[in-house]
């Protein structure tokens, strides 16, 4: 259903305001996972979501979700506080009058949206009856994912470790161990083309990165 001019500029409006509390919550985190990060996920999770075929509660869903993937991850949020950030992410959404249905889908995703989860467990049990949260979790995960890959990829995990103190060797060591096993994760066919031509560069940019280490 088209929306009508005004219609639009109100939900412009909406995320408008919705970017602007991310931008905030994330002021603190470090360059590897700042609101660029964020904006860049919201990007190609929507690009991600308007080639499949989601229903209209997932489609909206997307962004809020990939803004906010972050609010609960390990990395910068302790466990005994994810019930606070998400008790603000929802004072958030419903600040900006998100739809309940929609909000109640975000609520559900952010906490669950971690690589290292899907790699050892796969998608979560949680999102097993709810067709409209599962298919905005794999729009999301998806969309974090390719954040991690290619060019992209490799320059966040060199920051990432650089503020944990760890070496350039660490750094390229976790390229290859982590960040090349990403492909075969990827649910939405648009993101398995984008994620291959990344996997490729990543690749190439690994043997050229060990050739100018360690020269012939």
């Amino acid at each position: 259903m088209r929306q009508s001019k005004g219609g639009r500029m109100r939900e412009a409006g909406v995320m408008d305001a919705f970017r602007a509390w991310i931008r905030d919550q994330l002021r603190t985190y470090d360059a590897s996972h700042d609101a660029v990060h964020a904006l860049n996920v919201e990007r190609l999770a929507t690009r991600i979501a308007a080639d499949a075929a989601l229903s209209d509660v997932a489609r909206a869903d997307v962004p809020y979700a990939a803004l906010a993937h972050d609010l609960c991850d390990r990395k910068y949020c302790a466990p005994d506080d994810v019930a606070d950030r998400l008790a603000a992410l929802n004072g958030a959404l419903a600040s900006v009058e998100v739809d309940a249905e929609v909000a109640r889908v975000v609520r559900c995703v952010v906490p669950l949206v971690s690589f290292t989860r899907l790699a050892r467990d796969g998608v979560p049990s949680e999102l097993d009856e709810d067709a409209d949260a599962r298919a905005a979790y794999h729009a999301v995960s998806d969309a974090d994912m390719l954040e991690a890959m290619g060019l992209t990829g490799m320059l966040r995990t060199h920051m990432l470790q650089a503020v944990r103190g760890s070496t350039t060797a660490d750094a390229h060591a976790y390229v290859r161990t982590r960040l090349l096993t990403y492909l075969p994760h990827l649910h939405y066919a648009w993101a398995r083309k984008e994620g291959a031509r990344r996997h490729a560069l990543m690749s190439r940019l690994c043997f050229q990165y060990e050739r100018e280490r360690d020269p012939m």
